[in-house]
């Protein structure tokens, strides 16, 4: 009895070697899932958004934009911050047209649109 209760002891953790599986819980960041619910998240907060909010206001219910840009015209300073709200192309890379911009002059919200018609509101 006591050589068969060796021999378990033994070959048992072998055994079980290979039935070992390791699962990491963390969602991944790029998947399908997580940018649809990105810019379904995007498109909700942004459209109850009201002009003259603060950019750290809305820094802090949207988070890091996707682009960001600076300007200073006419000593006014405009910054446009860039969030993803759709998908134009399955290329797994973000785009400009694929986010809604505002934008913000005095670190005040003047101007919320498409990404792809900025170039008319500079």
């Amino acid at each position: 009895m006591k050589k068969i209760l060796t021999a378990l002891l033994l070959v048992s953790p072998l055994a079980l070697t290979g039935c070992v599986i390791a699962v990491d819980g963390a969602a991944d960041h790029y998947s399908k899932d997580s940018w649809e619910v990105r810019q379904d998240s995007n498109r909700s907060m942004i459209s109850n958004l009201e002009l003259g909010q603060s950019i750290d206001l809305i820094k802090g219910k949207l988070g890091v934009p996707d682009f960001y840009e600076v300007y200073n015209k006419n000593s006014e300073h405009t910054q446009v911050l860039f969030y993803r709200t759709h998908r134009t192309d399955s290329d797994s890379k973000t785009t400009k047209d694929e986010c809604h911009f505002l934008k913000f002059k005095d670190n005040k919200l003047v101007a919320i649109g498409d990404g792809a018609s900025i170039s008319n509101h500079l």
